[in-house]
């Protein structure tokens, strides 16, 4: 009522239509100010939720519990060591098994896999039969191929299977004559071609002579 009172003061000595419009105003100004406000005060520490985009050559990880286990094997060509090993990873619960000492070579390696362990990989030495390496995978350990690597400089690279890459390559191919002359025995002319074509003082052999 103050209020009303000291504007109708005010205004009384203001013509009559400078009076009508500023009662209009001061009506709509009472009125927004009597109705309720809804909108909250905007708080500078609430964090705003950011959902992150997917990466279109990202696939979802699902965490998981894998129980892995490292052993030296020293030597496992005897078939019954194979077996233990194998029935103690599967008793043991062991989702990786890594060995060292397989004692495999390239012309001398078992495959090291049973009903439980159906996916193994292994790494023979071709020279001493004291090395090799070996991962068992358990059959229900999921794998999946990563084709993309992103590397130390945040840059990510395709790695490809090569049989996959093959299949929609176009490589050259040789002609027919060139495979025929592949296949046809080495001559005495050009041998005696190729030797006379070495230089002086190259490629010795055992007894420390060159080729000429």
């Amino acid at each position: 009522m103050i209020a009303d009172q000291t504007d109708a003061s005010v205004t009384s000595n203001l013509p009559n239509h400078e009076q009508t419009a500023l009662h209009t105003h001061y009506k709509r100004t009472k009125t927004q100010d009597q109705q309720p406000r809804t909108a909250q005060a905007h708080n500078p520490y609430t964090p705003t939720p950011i959902t992150p985009k997917p990466h279109e050559h990202s696939t979802d990880i699902m965490p998981m519990n894998l129980r892995c286990m490292s052993i030296n094997a020293k030597g496992l060509n005897s078939p019954t060591k194979r077996h233990s090993i194998l029935r103690w990873a599967h008793k043991q619960n062991i989702d990786i098994l890594l060995i060292q000492e397989t004692h495999f070579t390239t012309r001398r390696a078992f495959p090291l896999t049973n009903r439980y362990h159906k996916k193994s990989y292994m790494a023979p030495s071709p020279h001493s039969k004291t090395k090799g390496v070996a991962i068992i995978l358990k059959s229900s350990c999921p794998l999946s191929d990563i084709t993309y690597i992103r590397t130390h400089n945040n840059v990510e690279s395709l790695h490809t299977r090569m049989d996959k890459f093959l299949q929609n390559a176009t490589l050259p191919s040789m002609t027919h004559k060139a495979k025929a002359a592949m296949g046809q025995e080495v001559t005495v002319e050009e041998m005696t071609l190729a030797l006379r074509s070495f230089k002086p003082n190259k490629s010795p052999g055992p007894d420390g002579y060159s080729a000429l």
